[in-house]
């Protein structure tokens, strides 16, 4: 709840988050990790555009290609582009990458409350 709490008040949207959430899952499971630090390590990424927190978790974003990609989308220049916009190109970016390396992992074990992860997989 922390990560999710810290997203919103980051302005995240509610399909953002859920996204993020989608691409955590799916790291947590296919590197052996645990969820919340899949889901720190995701967030904090996203949020504080730190691309060295996501390399840890097998994400390479970068900030400048992340944003001419979303610059040419827009039909602006990369330089043109605004904080926010920097911040948003950023998060489409890793939602991508993430959605792309991850969620097959992801949909590939459904979640059920009842059964540790580790009994899940096994």
């Amino acid at each position: 709840m922390g990560q999710v709490s810290l997203a919103a008040s980051a302005g995240l949207s509610t399909k953002e988050i859920e996204g993020l959430t989608m691409v955590a899952r799916g790291a947590a499971i296919s590197l052996g990790r645990n969820l919340p630090d899949a889901m720190d390590r995701i967030f904090r990424g996203a949020i504080k555009l730190e691309p060295e927190i996501l390399d840890e978790i097998g994400l390479f974003v970068r900030v400048d290609e992340a944003s001419e990609k979303y610059a040419r989308q827009l039909g602006k220049t990369s330089s043109s582009l605004t904080q926010v916009e920097k911040r948003q190109a950023f998060l489409n970016e890793i939602l991508v990458q993430g959605t792309n390396k991850f969620q097959e992992y992801a949909e590939a074990i459904k979640p059920d409350p009842y059964v540790r992860l580790g009994a899940a997989l096994a």
